[in-house]
């Protein structure tokens, strides 16, 4: 889905260019658009904030993810 730097990879349709997608895209285009962005490091250029993962620069409705993995050892 995204192959463009810094998320290109070599891996297609995997869970993190499934939340990138969703990110990116607005979930509902048939509303108005009026999220503030929220930026926490204003530090660097604009493209630097855009693409710092402590920011979240967009205006459109999109998908947060958060996710953990847990492990566990072979029995």
């Amino acid at each position: 889905m995204c192959r463009a730097p810094p998320f290109a990879d070599a891996f297609d349709d995997t869970l993190a260019d499934v939340a990138f997608h969703y990110a990116m895209n607005d979930l509902r285009p048939d509303l108005t658009n009026n999220l503030v962005p929220l930026f926490r490091d204003n530090t660097g250029t604009a493209t630097a904030q855009y693409w710092n993962a402590r920011n979240d620069p967009f205006p459109w409705q999109h998908m947060v993810n958060f996710t953990i993995g847990l492990g566990s050892a072979a029995i």
